[in-house]
Parts: C-alpha cells; structure tokens; sequence
C-alpha cells in the first residue's frame, strides 16, 4: 500500500472515495518511496501499479532493490484524481523473504495507491497460444535446431526443438557391381540406366558405396518378373545378412516396381556388400538406403503403449511404443505417484470455531454437525505438487435446497462448495466442486459457511492427472 512507506517522504496522504486505503497524492519528480515487504516463495511475479492523472502525458515509475532498477511503470493520464486505474509492469523473479524497495517518479504529479506483486501463474501445456517462432540455433546434418517463443496469453517461455537435416538418399545402381559377374546389362525403355537382366538363382553381385553418416536406412529395391511366382534376394554384409526382399511378379520384363526391404542401421564410411538371388529370373536395376525420417513430432501415431519402467512415489515411469506411420521408437514419462489425495477432514479445524463434533454411523472420522451461516473453520494442510486439482466435499443435509460453503485464503475466495440435500443428517454424499490451481507447499484455508445448514466429514483435493 503507498501509504505504507518507511523513509521519511514528504508526501500527503489523503482518504479518496473507491479506494479501501489511504493513498499518496501529488507524487512528483524525483520524491521517493521505500518499501518493506516479504515474499513466501521463490517465483516469478507480474507486476502492477495503481496511479491516478489529471494531467496530460505519462508519469513513469522506477521500482529499485539494492540500486538495481527491478521494474518500470509507464502510466496514463485517467483525467480525473479521483479514478484509479491498473498499470501493468514487467514479469519479474523474486526470491523468498524480505525485500526492500524504492519507487521513483520520473515525472510528476501523479496519486499512487498501491503496488501489486502476482505470482505467475502459466497456461495449461495444451492451452498455450503460440507467437512468432525465432530460430536460436539452426539444424544441422548431426544435430537437431532450437527455437522459441511466447505464449500470447500467459507470457511462458516456449522451446521446441527444429528436426536435423538429412543426408541425401544413396542409390546402388545394379550396373555398377564390382566383381566378376556373368551377368547381363541391357537398356529398359523408361530406365535411367542400365539394368541387370535375367538376374538367376544364386547368382551373385558385390556393390561398394559410401554412407555420410551414421543413421537407420529405408531399403528397397527395383525389379521387375514375368513369371509367376515371387524371387527372394538377399544383401549380405561379412557374411551377415542384413537385408531380405521378396519381390513380386511384375507380368512384364519392362515393368519395374520398388519392393520394400527392412529399415538397418548403417555406420559413417564405406561398406562393401553381397546382392544374392535365393530364386530366379528377375531384372533388377537398383538398391535404394534412404535415411529415415521419423514424423514431425507432432504428426506420430502411437501404437500400443508398453510400460517398461513403472512409476513410484519418488520417480517417474516410462513407457514406450512406435510411431505407426514412420516407426520410430517413442518414450514418454509416467507421471510419478503422487501421495493420496489432500484429504481435509473437518475435525480437524485449527481455530476455536463454535462447532459441535459428532460420530455419525457409517462415517469413519466423527462429522462437524449443524454448522450454520457465518461459521468458520481454519484448517492447514499440504499440497505435494503445483497444479490444478478439483474439490469434493463429503457431507449431509436434512434441509431442502443447498447449502454452500466457501474455501478462503488469505481472505480471498478460491472455491464455492455447494452441498445438495440428501434428506438425511446421517445420509452423506459426495459433492463434485470447482478446479482450482494449488502451489505446493502448505497452505492455511477458512471454510467459511455462506448459507444452509449441513453436517460435514471432509473436503477432498485429487490432483489432477
């Protein structure tokens, strides 16, 4: 609040209609305010000021810790003294505990209300408004590429990654075997170049190439076959298989058709390989390694999911499936076990609230009973993890009509709970409430009674998954 203040201003303080406090008139060029406050928890804070201007032009506000300016206020004139309105100032990081502070005019004649200090609170990661892209660090050949940006609605930071760039396809055309094959090349109307024809069972074709990196490849081969019947061809490597293609019947010797082999990994460097006909009679005319390129990230259809490290209280899982598109392997975390549920039973209110406690049968834990209109019960009680949870309250009412309670922290409302009859003090009912969003730590809560009379067990936060 500017009034306050803990240096010795000479400042006026005046009561202005619509404002709950006093507030600090005629703040003028180069007066100075200092400030003591404190901050629960490290975190980051938007920040506003509320001024008033009857004159025209801007009045701009410095906020200083430790001489270090830490936010700047540009503020307009509302042409009225009496007319309060909000300024916001930038995002800033706060750490935990006592800080003291300075507020400077820049120029004048301004009436300050108060300062404001909110704890940032981002978007739900499915409901971010992405801004415009930029592009931190370029892909590459070997690495993936950076880029961020902003949410246009809560100011988070964004970070996705950009995928590498890929080396070209390489190609192993059938002419260009390296040994001594007695086999036959002839040009295919169609056909770039020549082909091998009449390619025979057991026949054999040794190829030499070069791979630029080290990645998986796509395989697949061309050929073509009259007969009936399909011809199996295998690609060797130092007497290992590494591939196998069974290429079906084309009807016609001039008709080439890719037949796809599995995907392999294959090193940096140059890689000398056997092309072997298990079966006979076929044109062949090229083998082709293209790099495989998984899906954007966004663009993969997972599979079936297969949980290969379960989640405990203290870590994550993981579980892993494939891409049915491109097949690459993903992961993905399994959010860790988060302890039971926050359960507030309502006995046990830390205050002296005038409330009778009663076991009621089929209840587990004795009930506060006939809680009426303006009854208050303070509780404290922890939350694990930051993060939205909703709100179920356990309780009976004989009445017709609902009773409701409200949730309070530090005397701000954060949930209205309604309790709907069940005819019955001794029949209780679960009653669905709001979703709130809790910060871990402890928190120090009032249910506070607005109408209607009921008997309460608990109320039950579930964080939700």
């Amino acid at each position: 609040e500017a009034e306050d203040y803990t240096n010795d201003a000479e400042v006026t303080l005046k009561n202005i209609a619509g404002v709950d406090t006093l507030v600090v008139t005629a703040f003028d060029k180069n007066e100075s305010l200092e400030f003591t406050f404190t901050i629960d928890k490290d975190d980051y804070y938007d920040t506003s000021i509320f001024t008033s201007r009857k004159y025209a032009g801007n009045a701009v506000f410095t906020l200083s810790e430790n001489g270090e300016a830490i936010a700047k206020f540009t503020t307009a004139p509302t042409g009225d003294l009496k007319v309060f309105a909000e300024t916001a100032g930038p995002r800033i990081y706060l750490t935990a505990g006592e800080h003291r502070v300075e507020l400077v005019s820049n120029n004048g004649n301004t009436y300050v209300d108060r300062l404001v200090f909110t704890p940032f609170v981002p978007c739900e990661p499915s409901a971010h408004v992405v801004g415009e892209w930029t592009v931190v660090t370029e892909p590459t050949t070997s690495r993936e590429g950076l880029r961020t940006s902003v949410c246009t609605v809560c100011g988070e930071e964004l970070t996705e990654s950009i995928p590498r760039i890929y080396q070209s396809v390489s190609v192993i055309e059938a002419e260009d075997y390296t040994n001594d094959a007695e086999v036959t090349l002839k040009n295919i109307a169609g056909i770039d170049t020549p082909v091998v024809t009449a390619y025979d069972k057991n026949e054999s074709l040794e190829f030499t190439f070069t791979i630029e990196k080290d990645d998986y490849y796509d395989t697949s081969i061309f050929t073509s076959r009259k007969y009936a019947g399909n011809a199996v061809f295998t690609l060797s490597e130092n007497g290992e298989v590494i591939a196998k293609f069974t290429t079906a019947p084309t009807g016609d010797l001039k008709v080439f058709a890719e037949t796809a082999g599995p995907r392999i990994y294959l090193t940096a460097g140059e890689h000398r390989v056997e092309l072997v006909s298990n079966n006979g009679n076929t044109y062949v005319d090229k083998l082709v390694f293209t790099p495989f390129v998984p899906c954007d990230p966004s663009a993969h259809v997972a599979g079936e999911w297969t949980v290969t490290l379960e989640p405990t209280t203290s870590r994550e899982g993981v579980q892993t499936t494939y891409c049915t598109v491109c097949g690459e392997e993903l992961t993905e975390s399994i959010s860790r076990i988060y302890q039971s549920i926050s359960v507030i039973e309502a006995e046990d209110y830390v205050n002296d609230a005038p409330v009778t406690i009663k076991k009621v049968s089929g209840i587990d834990t004795p009930v506060v009973s006939g809680i009426d209109r303006t009854d208050e019960m303070e509780y404290i009680f922890t939350v694990e993890k930051s993060g939205y949870y909703s709100v179920n309250t356990i309780a009976s009412r004989k009445s017709i009509g609902n009773s409701t309670l409200l949730l309070k922290e530090n005397d701000v409302e954060i949930a209205a709970l309604d309790i709907a009859s069940t005819g019955a003090n001794n029949i209780f009912a679960d009653n669905a409430g709001p979703r709130i969003y809790l910060r871990k730590g402890t928190h120090n809560v009032v249910v506070y009674v607005k109408s209607g009379a009921c008997y309460l067990d608990k109320i039950v936060l579930t964080p939700e998954s």
